[in-house]
């Protein structure tokens, strides 16, 4: 057997005609090393001869690729196939088996543009040792150039005319040549496919507003060209249809030879105001304390700066019956309550809540007005939101002594009973705060209580207390509720009796 690629023959004859077990155990061990030489089965089978997975740098533009049979050389006519682990970013290089990097090119010789494969693509590359040699990507042919870009919308011309009137067939009319001086705009119901759009084109005036329906769209295709219209008022007319409008962008003179696509962008209609968080009722401007009626509410004064008392139905503007929770606006010592109007009549009120009495059918709310300055039209529809606040108003039991000692800051709101004539102490608190005060008869009752000064007053009547000293009339049995605020470092005292036998 002569030698080749696959078998080297290290003994020519045998001796004597007959061959030694070494001499035929060799032999052997020659076919087998010509044999592991040549492919397996499978790769042949699935033609992986020359097939790897590539490797490239960090800028995609040299890849290296390790065959399963390494080559000796670059030969002319020698074919790879290559998994590519990224698109080129434009000419590119490629190593076999460590044999030096060679150029790819395309199919004429050129070299390659950005994206020739995508990542993960398997290509084929064939060897030419023309010129310096190169591989050629097979199966790639030339890249095309960029398409035309296609007509988005209604294909439509502009006339050169600008009169009012039918445009023509697959026309529109600008009522100015400058697109920034137009106000009008008249198209014609065939587009230039010969579709009848009118149908369309009257619906453009059931969206968004009055004077505000939707854009109208003229754009060139393959152009940067575009002009915007704000379409404020559609009218049809026989055969086409005439737009008020006004120029929104776009300044180019509009070519007469080219086709525009026209494209509308309707404006959505503008939702009915809701209310926002609270109660719904309707504001009346009458001040009398009295009901305001099912689902109103009133202040005492038409001056906000002055209301101290907030009449409020028991029943909302929906017929929810809310007089328990406005009883609950009381419990603590810093709620507000924002009255807000609504979007016809967006005045807000706020008020500090200092107390909450039932008057059968609606509430009193006694409050100090915050902020605001305008109230709200009479019938006009308000949210009457509270902010609860602050610490709730737990009712404390004042020590019994001569001289019955109060602490605000301990006791914002407190209870004494009387087994004799007392006098009352009061210390701490703090400016703008309310505090009250449940005073209660003992033994056989008809005991006083003696102010730290100031004099007994009217119900529901503020003064400043002065240098006189003065105490309650407290019949037997009877309950009576003194509420003080802090004004200016001073106590106002205001007297309420409630008989409870």
């Amino acid at each position: 057997m002569a030698p080749n690629d696959y078998y080297t023959e290290q003994f020519s004859g045998f001796d004597g005609g007959r061959a030694s077990a070494r001499q035929i155990e060799q032999m052997g061990r020659n076919v087998q090393a010509g044999f592991d030489k040549l492919p397996g089965e499978r790769e042949i089978k699935e033609n992986r001869v020359n097939y790897a997975e590539a490797t490239v740098n960090p800028v995609n533009t040299a890849y290296a690729v390790v065959l399963p049979y390494p080559i000796a050389g670059y030969v002319d006519g020698l074919f790879i196939a290559a998994k590519m682990p990224s698109a080129n970013a434009g000419a590119a290089t490629i190593n076999v088996d460590g044999r030096g990097g060679k150029e790819i090119r395309d199919i004429q010789g050129v070299a390659l543009q950005p994206n020739q494969w995508v990542a993960n693509a398997i290509v084929g590359l064939r060897y030419t040792d023309e010129g310096t040699g190169h591989f050629i990507l097979q199966g790639g042919g030339i890249r095309g150039g960029r398409g035309t870009e296609g007509l988005r919308g209604a294909p439509y011309r502009i006339a050169s005319a600008t009169a009012m009137a039918n445009p023509g067939d697959g026309l529109i009319r600008l009522n100015n040549a400058s697109p920034d001086q137009a106000t009008a705009i008249a198209i014609a119901d065939l587009d230039g496919d010969g579709a009848d759009l009118s149908s369309y084109i009257a619906t453009w005036d059931d969206f968004g507003e009055a004077d505000s329906r939707g854009y109208l769209i003229l754009r060139r295709p393959d152009s940067a060209d575009a002009l915007v219209f704000l379409v404020e008022s559609v009218t049809d007319a026989t055969g086409w249809t005439q737009l008020a409008v006004s120029h929104v962008a776009g300044t180019s003179a509009p070519s007469t030879s080219d086709t525009y696509g026209v494209q509308f962008a309707a404006i959505g209609k503008t939702g009915l105001a809701g209310y926002t968080a609270g109660l719904p009722y309707r504001f009346a401007t009458a001040t009398g304390a009295a009901d305001p009626g099912q689902g109103r509410m009133r202040f005492n004064n038409a001056a906000l700066a002055s209301v101290d008392r907030i009449y409020i139905d028991d029943r909302d503007a929906d017929g929810n019956d809310v007089g328990d929770w406005i009883d609950e606006w009381e419990e603590f010592d810093k709620t507000r309550l924002i009255v807000r109007g609504t979007a016809s009549s967006p005045e807000t009120v706020v008020f500090a809540v200092s107390g909450v009495t039932d008057r059968t059918g609606y509430r009193e709310v006694a409050v100090r007005h915050i902020a605001g300055t305008r109230r709200p039209a009479n019938n006009a529809l308000v949210n009457v939101q509270p902010l609860l606040a602050g610490e709730a108003r737990e009712i404390g039991t004042l020590t019994d002594a001569a001289t019955i000692v109060w602490d605000l800051d301990r006791h914002p709101v407190a209870q004494v009973t009387l087994p004799a004539a007392r006098a009352l102490r009061i210390v701490n608190g703090v400016e703008g705060r309310s505090y009250g005060l449940w005073v209660m008869q003992g033994g056989s009752g008809n005991h006083a209580l003696t102010l730290p000064t100031g004099a007994q007053t009217p119900p529901n009547e503020r003064v400043d207390l002065g240098a006189l000293s003065g105490s309650v009339d407290l019949t037997l049995n009877d309950i009576t509720f003194l509420g003080f605020s802090k004004v200016f470092g001073k106590l106002r005292l205001l007297a309420q009796r409630g008989d409870y036998r």
